[in-house]
């Protein structure tokens, strides 16, 4: 039943069945009684044609049956549908009865009017009949057996002209089912022939008014579909040209190494040869970050912020007092909906581009307090800044402020702007400290303690 042809044909031959069958019901009750009836007023004009007919003085005499029929018209006494008798009621003996009447009266107390009696041992229709003066009683009467056969062979008749209506009927309308249906498998066919990775929208001017709010929407999936999957090739390309040139300088940096005899010389190339590899582990790690982000999504757990915030914090004071930088911390009690692993990356992206664009001497505040409207998380610092023209491009993939002197991958704010998106948390950019360096502030919807 999950074709919808199969739902169609199903749906409309089963209301064409029992409306049918409803019909033929009040059909048969129809017939039925148009045809008792019509029987019945058959026996009452037979039993008073008769008695009008008989003349006065037959019920003081015995009339001998003495003619026939001629031969080409001999009759089946056996097959007659109707008898009568004629009864004179003094004596109560027979004056006159049709062929193979039986010899005792049909109705035996001589009632007058319509009744049902056993006759033979089966039931028949019978009416009877008295002249004004009492003197003589037309009795007429049928078997029930004729009326049930007539009335079966015209039910029968009508069955079998309904039934092949029907057929005929239902053949009409699968094909109209099928025609109906043909823009809809003629869809399915173009959809199977395309390639891959064909995301063009689908047509939809030749389907039914129905379906087409159906493949719009669908239309709009592809569309989703197709700006993500070039979201995806321009990352995969930037991906490749950022790491296609620390992968370069390793291979020379290496190479100097091994020329190198001089150990104070041998000493700085490999110097240089590991701060090039932190930074391609930490392009490798933040580009991992953002697949993973993209496959799993996240969840709807309550996260303690503010535990987040201070753990991270404390991993990067060894790394900023080797730069004279101090972190200081301001944190109360803060939920937030969302998950762990994504919020962690968010707040350490913050404080990693702090710390790395902050310069040496920088103080680096980080706080997380509660709002009336929500959740606040500030990472702010007090290092040369960025332009205000550039504000909104910072978050862009790939991007890095021009005229730094510091290496970065372009990707760490990025990801603070998609997960900031997926946690349906705004995003502001501003000084920072004192008026100087660059701000960020994260504003969260807070989450109400379980």
């Amino acid at each position: 039943m999950r074709s919808l042809r199969t739902r169609l044909l199903t749906g409309i031959v089963a209301t064409m069945l029992l409306t049918w069958a409803g019909t033929f019901l009040w059909y048969r009750a129809e017939v039925t009684r148009e045809w008792s009836g019509e029987w019945d007023a058959a026996l009452r004009e037979v039993a008073n044609l008769t008695l009008l007919s008989l003349p006065v003085g037959l019920e003081n005499n015995v009339a001998e049956r003495g003619f026939s029929l001629p031969g080409e018209q001999r009759l089946d006494t056996s097959q007659l549908q109707m008898t009568f008798q004629v009864w004179n009621l003094a004596t109560g003996r027979s004056v006159l009865h049709s062929p193979s009447a039986p010899g005792r009266p049909i109705v035996p107390d001589m009632r007058e009017g319509y009744g049902t009696i056993m006759v033979g041992g089966e039931p028949w229709r019978v009416y009877a009949v008295s002249d004004a003066s009492g003197r003589i009683q037309v009795q007429v009467g049928k078997p029930q057996s004729l009326l049930r056969k007539e009335l079966h062979d015209r039910l029968t008749r009508g069955l079998m002209f309904v039934g092949i209506l029907a057929c005929m009927l239902a053949c009409v309308v699968g094909c109209l089912v099928q025609w109906s249906v043909l823009p809809v498998t003629r869809l399915s066919r173009r959809i199977l022939q395309r390639r891959p990775t064909d995301l063009q929208p689908l047509p939809a001017r030749e389907l039914p008014v129905e379906l087409r709010p159906l493949v719009e929407s669908f239309n709009g999936l592809l569309g989703r579909l197709d700006e993500t999957m070039q979201n995806e090739r321009r990352f995969l390309v930037d991906a490749a040209h950022e790491l296609r040139t620390p992968l370069a300088v390793l291979t020379v940096q290496t190479e100097n190494a091994l020329r190198c005899q001089d150990p104070v010389q041998l000493r700085a190339e490999l110097g240089k040869l590991l701060a090039t590899t932190q930074r391609s582990a930490r392009l490798s790690e933040q580009l991992l970050d953002m697949a993973r982000l993209d496959a799993n999504g996240f969840g709807e757990d309550d996260v303690e912020l503010h535990t987040v915030v201070s753990v991270i914090a404390r991993d990067f004071e060894t790394g900023a007092a080797e730069r004279g930088q101090r972190i200081s911390l301001d944190t109360e009690d803060c939920l937030v909906r969302g998950r762990v692993d994504p919020l962690g990356i968010l707040v350490r992206n913050l404080i990693d581009n702090a710390v790395r664009y902050g310069g040496r001497d920088a103080h680096i505040a980080v706080a997380c307090r509660r709002e009336a409207d929500g959740v606040l998380l500030t990472v702010a610092d007090d290092g040369p800044g960025v332009p205000e023209s550039e504000y909104r491009r910072i978050f862009d993939r790939f991007y890095r402020v021009m005229g730094t002197t510091e290496r970065g991958s372009g990707i760490g704010l990025s990801l603070v702007a998609q997960i900031a998106e997926s946690h349906a948390a705004s995003i502001h950019v501003g000084t920072g400290l004192q008026g100087r360096g660059l701000g960020v502030r994260i504003r969260f919807p807070s989450a109400q303690p379980a």
